[in-house]
C-alpha cells in the first residue's frame, strides 16, 4: 500500500511538472518573439553632421596699412623684374576665359583692387627702340594738358617709359561737355627695354580697369610700386 501511495505521489509530481512546462512554453515563445522583433528593428539614422565651417576670407588691409605698412619683394614672373608691394599682392596666371592666357600682377588698393597685365613684347633693334621713345616724347605735352604724364628714365642699362593717359570728357552738340569720358579707365602702360646684344628685349606692364578716381586715390601707392622696379640681371642677364 505504501508503494502505491508513492506511485501516486510520483505521478502527481510529474503531472505538475508537465503543467508548469506547458504554461512556460507560451511565455518563452513570446519572449523570444519580442527579442526577435527588437533585433529586427532598424537602427535610427545618424544625426546630420554639422556643415563645415566656411573658410574666412582674409581681412582687407586698411588704407594706413596699404600706404605705410611693410613691403615685400615680388618677382614679376615673365618679366625679369621685381617690385616692392604691400601684403596681399601676387602674380597670378589667368586662363583662356580672360581672352588669352594672361600673367597679371594683382593686389588690394584703396577702394578696390588693381590689375596689371604683364606681357613680353617683340624684340626691338636699338634704332627702333629710339624711334618709339621719341614718338612717346612728342605726345608728352598733350598728355600733360589732359592730366596725364610721360616719364622716361634709365635703370642702369634698362630704359623705362612710363606713359599715363587720362580719359577725355566727351562733348555733344546739344548738351556740351559730358561726364561720360571720366568713367573710362586710365590708359597706363610701362614699357621696359632690356639690352640684349645689339637689340632690346621689350616687356610691358598695363593697368586695366583703373578709374580716374582710383588712380587719384592711390597715386602714392602705385607710384611707389612702379618706382620700386628692379631688374633681375642675375636671373636674366642681357645677351
Amino acid at each position: 500500500m505504501r508503494e502505491g501511495q508513492n506511485n501516486i505521489l510520483r505521478l502527481a509530481a510529474a503531472g505538475h511538472t508537465i503543467a508548469r512546462m506547458r504554461l512556460a512554453r507560451p511565455l518563452l515563445l513570446t519572449t523570444l518573439g519580442l527579442l526577435a522583433v527588437a533585433c529586427d528593428k532598424p537602427e535610427p539614422p545618424p544625426a546630420d553632421a554639422p556643415p563645415p565651417a566656411a573658410a574666412k576670407k582674409p581681412a582687407r588691409p586698411t588704407t594706413q596699412q596699404l600706404l605705410e605698412g611693410p613691403r615685400k619683394t615680388l618677382p614679376l614672373g615673365l618679366l625679369p623684374f621685381t617690385v616692392e608691394v604691400p601684403d596681399g599682392w601676387a602674380v597670378q596666371n589667368r586662363g583662356p576665359e580672360h581672352g588669352e592666357g594672361l600673367t597679371m600682377l594683382e593686389g588690394p588698393i584703396v577702394g578696390g583692387d588693381a590689375h596689371v597685365i604683364l606681357r613680353v613684347r617683340e624684340i626691338q633693334s636699338a634704332e627702333r627702340m629710339k624711334l618709339l621713345v621719341d614718338r612717346f616724347r612728342r605726345d608728352e605735352a598733350a598728355l600733360e594738358k589732359d592730366g596725364g604724364k610721360l616719364t622716361v628714365r634709365d635703370l642702369g642699362e634698362v630704359r623705362i617709359v612710363d606713359r599715363r593717359e587720362m580719359p577725355r570728357p566727351t562733348t555733344t552738340p546739344t548738351t556740351g561737355v559730358s561726364a561720360e569720358g571720366f568713367e573710362k579707365p586710365v590708359e597706363w602702360r610701362i614699357a621696359l627695354f632690356v639690352p640684349a646684344g645689339v637689340n632690346y628685349e621689350q616687356y610691358e606692364m598695363q593697368f586695366i580697369d583703373l578709374s580716374p578716381a582710383a588712380y587719384a586715390a592711390n597715386a602714392k601707392l602705385l607710384n611707389d610700386l612702379i618706382g620700386s622696379l628692379k631688374y633681375q640681371d642675375s636671373a636674366h642677364p642681357p645677351l
